[in-house]
C-alpha cells in the first residue's frame, strides 16, 4: 500500500526532511507492508494554489484565528477553539496538505496511508490486519504525547482492546463540545469513500484544521486501532512553531 509522508521541503530547514527519512527507515526496519514516499507539504506561499487545484476555487477558512473568535458552530454543534500557533497560515497550510492527499486517495481509488514527517513506526504493520472490520479511516498512533488528555485516551483504547474501535470519548459530561479525533492526526490509513466524504464536508463547513474536521462527531467511520503501530518523534512542530 502507498504511504505518503507530508514533508516540509524548504532549503533552509533540513530538519523536516531528516524526520521524514527516519519515518521511512522505521517502515523498512519494521518490515511494514508499505511503499513510502515523501509528499511536499503545502505552505502559506503555495496553499491557495493548492486550494484551486483541489476545489477549483479558494475555499473559506472557517476556524478561529484568534481567541476572541472562539464559538459554537451552529451547523455541527461543535465548539471551535483557536489553535495556538505563531503563524495561523501554517495551520491552514497543514490542513491543505492533508486535503491534497484525500484528493489523491479519491483519484487513485485505493486505500492509502497518510503520515506527517514526525511519524515513526514501532512495529510491523501488515494492513491485512484490518480486513473484516468496518472503517473508513483508522488512526495508527500511540496517543501518549500526541494529543490532549493522552493518558485518558490511551487507557480507554487499551481497556477496549479491539483491533479496530471507535474514537474514545475523553471529555466528560458538560465539557465543551470539542472535536474528538485521531491522536495527533499524523498517521492514518484512509479509504477513498472516506476521503471523498471529507472533501464534500468542506464544501458545507468551510476548511478546518485537519485534526478538527476528522472527528468522531462528524464521521462514524473514523476509527483507531490497538495495538498501535506508530508514535510521534517529538520533533518541533512545523505547524504551531
Amino acid at each position: 500500500m502507498k504511504a505518503f509522508i507530508i514533508t516540509l521541503q524548504e532549503p533552509d530547514k533540513p530538519e523536516p526532511i531528516e524526520a521524514a527519512k527516519r519515518c521511512i527507515d522505521s517502515i523498512e526496519r519494521t518490515k511494514s507492508t508499505l511503499e513510502p514516499e515523501m509528499f511536499e507539504a503545502s505552505t502559506p506561499r503555495t496553499m491557495y494554489g493548492h486550494m484551486e487545484e483541489v476545489f477549483g476555487k479558494r475555499v473559506q477558512w472557517s476556524w478561529p484565528m484568534d481567541m476572541s473568535k472562539n464559538c459554537y458552530d451552529i451547523r455541527t454543534g461543535l465548539f471551535k477553539k483557536y489553535y495556538p500557533a505563531r503563524d495561523q497560515l501554517r495551520v491552514v497550510a497543514c490542513a491543505m496538505s492533508h486535503v491534497r492527499l484525500w484528493k489523491k486517495c479519491v483519484d487513485l481509488d485505493e486505500n492509502i496511508v497518510i503520515l506527517e514527517q514526525d511519524a515513526l513506526f514501532t512495529k510491523n504493520l501488515d494492513v491485512k490486519i484490518f480486513d473484516g472490520w468496518e472503517w473508513g479511516a483508522i488512526g495508527l498512533n500511540d496517543p501518549r504525547g500526541a494529543t490532549r488528555k493522552s493518558t485518558v485516551y490511551y487507557d480507554m483504547i487499551v481497556k477496549n482492546g479491539n483491533i479496530v474501535q471507535s474514537i474514545p470519548n475523553i471529555d466528560g459530561f458538560g465539557a465543551e463540545a470539542l472535536p474528538m479525533g485521531l491522536a495527533g492526526n499524523s498517521a492514518y490509513i484512509i479509504k477513498p469513500y472516506a476521503a471523498k466524504d471529507l472533501l464534500n464536508t468542506i464544501g458545507k463547513t468551510g476548511l478546518w484544521p485537519n485534526d478538527a474536521l476528522m472527528c468522531k462527531q462528524l464521521f462514524r467511520w473514523l476509527k483507531v486501532c490497538y495495538p498501535f503501530f506508530t508514535k510521534v518523534q517529538g520533533t518541533k512542530s512545523t505547524t504551531t512553531g
